[in-house]
């Protein structure tokens, strides 16, 4: 097997010569672009490296049964924008595919030409499951004023000083208060507390009873 030129092709002619169950493997070193999809950056093609092994298979129920099931193992990087910010950022990912072509395809099979097999498909459908949904910078990225359109993790834009400049408890945050002490259940200004009174506070209660007269 031939490694694959520039068209996507690999010649399996050698492949198709071999016994049931014997495969070959080469390295997979290209670029591919077209992915119709619209968050990669028009001018970037996607780097793809990784392997293509192709193994000769037989089905009994075709009139020419030979097949070969092409495994592809890969890593690919390209750019695309930040769906909140619009920055140009790295994509990367991994995926592994295959696919059974025949000399006579069925369903999506991939069809032999001659001794050739095109696998643009497989590579481009592969890639395009793996490609995130919804591609960020980061994680904390604070995307772009809806007013004037600034990118937010440069800094804040006039649109958000005037806004925080409206709020009377924005300047808050610039002040450096103390902290507050924090009150202990069960303590009241420094006096231990018990069954809700203070030890000052019954003895004043006894000290009221013994001074009450009693009625002759």
């Amino acid at each position: 097997m031939t490694k694959l030129d520039r068209s996507f092709y690999i010649d399996i002619g050698n492949i198709l010569s071999l016994s049931d169950g014997e495969s070959e493997k080469v390295a997979l070193d290209c670029e591919i672009e077209g992915l119709d999809c619209p968050d990669i950056i028009p001018k970037d093609q996607v780097k793809i490296t990784g392997s293509i092994k192709a193994t000769k298979i037989k089905n009994q129920t075709m009139p020419d049964g030979r097949q070969v099931l092409i495994e592809i193992t890969g890593a690919f990087r390209t750019f695309a924008l930040c769906s909140r910010c619009l920055t140009e950022t790295k994509v990367m990912g991994k995926f592994t595919t295959e696919d059974i072509v025949s000399f006579f395809p069925q369903d999506n099979q991939l069809p032999i030409e001659g001794d050739r097999v095109n696998i643009y498909p497989v590579l481009r459908d592969a890639v395009i499951l793996e490609i995130p949904t919804r591609i960020l910078c980061r994680g904390s990225c604070r995307g772009l004023c809806p007013v004037c359109g600034k990118n937010r993790n440069l800094g804040l834009c006039r649109c958000q000083q005037e806004k925080n400049s409206e709020n009377p408890f924005y300047k808050l945050k610039s002040l450096n208060l103390p902290a507050l002490p924090v009150r202990q259940a069960g303590v009241r200004q420094g006096r231990k507390v018990t069954n809700g009174r203070t030890k000052e506070e019954k003895q004043s209660k006894s000290d009221c009873k013994k001074k009450t007269p009693t009625a002759g």
